[in-house]
């Protein structure tokens, strides 16, 4: 977002960053994402991605929603290093990286670490997170 390119953050959880809250950011960090100008969707869920469309729908009733138009698709998903969406986007040559525990599961950090990393390096600062 910071870069002008224009963010959704879809979630089938009646809030963003519900676990945030337990911790006491939920407030600052979706001010920041407000600032930011990401386009925030709770209790929505992605059904399919087809053709550059997120088709979604409400989470909580199953009623389609209007797809969301996007270039890059960042899914964050069980801790279960289940390979076959990469191997399905992989068949229709479609780019995509493995990370996180879809990789192989492990600690929380250990996921986080692996999604910041790779952000930097799609950003363009391909550093070590250890050399920052």
């Amino acid at each position: 977002a910071a870069l002008g390119h224009a963010v959704h953050l879809v979630t089938p959880l009646p809030s963003i960053g519900s676990w945030l809250a337990y911790t006491l950011e939920q407030p600052r960090v979706i001010a920041a994402l407000y600032a930011a100008g990401v386009a925030m969707h709770p209790y929505v869920a992605a059904t399919a991605w087809q053709e550059g469309m997120l088709q979604i729908i409400r989470a909580d009733t199953g009623q389609p929603l209007p797809p969301l138009a996007a270039q890059t698709l960042i899914t964050v998903g069980a801790r279960d290093p289940n390979q076959d969406l990469a191997q399905e986007l992989a068949a229709v040559r479609i780019a995509h990286r493995v990370i996180g525990d879809a990789e192989a599961p492990g600690l929380i950090q250990a996921a986080v670490y692996s999604a910041h990393s790779h952000a930097r390096a799609m950003l363009g600062d391909c550093r070590p997170l250890d050399d920052a």
